[in-house]
């Protein structure tokens, strides 16, 4: 889903608790926790079913994956 969707539809999907939408991206509120990866960026996250995630960064078009939690222990 995430990769047959445009950028614009993607940032429309976000939302917080039950305001949350399809895909759930946002920016990462614990961005210190990623502080090693290289280069610095903004980590943002969306949801790929109700408990797993995926953590990375875009530049230009492209999302950059750094890592997928699967048990939900980074979920801010």
């Amino acid at each position: 889903m995430f990769r047959d969707m445009s950028w614009s539809d993607i940032l429309q999907q976000g939302g917080k608790g039950e305001n949350k939408a399809g895909l759930a991206y946002k920016k990462y509120e614990h961005q210190d926790l990623f502080s090693s990866y290289y280069p610095k960026s903004h980590i943002y996250k969306f949801r790929t079913t109700q408990k797993y995630r995926v953590f990375g960064f875009r530049s230009e078009d492209k999302f950059y994956v750094l890592e997928f939690d699967l048990t939900h222990r980074l979920s801010d």
